[in-house]
């Protein structure tokens, strides 16, 4: 028996399918991110299968270093939170502030 792909994915995937992903407007992405989550009840988006097969292409190296930008990346958003929440920590404050919050993500059980 096959496995039908749910109506808002398929519009999804041909969305993204006919836009070239560095030249995509904020809107866009905020389009496609509620389209991906609008009536399922996942806390993270679903997996982009588009982006998956993309990053299979890649190198094994490049791969990596995809995933250590986003990471970085992360960090970055979170530090810059935690520096608007609290603007008096020192460096060595706010960076174990951020430890703390990656941290306390790590121990965050999956699930809805």
């Amino acid at each position: 028996m096959t496995e039908q792909t749910p109506p808002e994915l398929e519009t999804q995937n041909s969305k993204l399918k006919t836009q070239n992903s560095k030249l995509e407007t904020p809107n866009s992405q905020l389009e496609t991110r509620q389209l991906a989550t609008h009536n399922h009840p996942y806390r993270f988006d679903p997996v982009d299968v588009e982006q998956l097969r993309l990053l299979s292409r890649l190198p094994p190296g490049r791969r990596l270093q995809v995933m250590l930008d986003a990471r970085e990346l992360a960090v970055g958003l979170i530090r810059g939170r935690l520096r608007r929440q609290y603007p008096d920590l020192s460096l060595r404050e706010l960076n174990l502030k951020v430890l703390e919050e990656i941290d306390r993500v790590q121990r965050t059980p999956p699930g809805p």
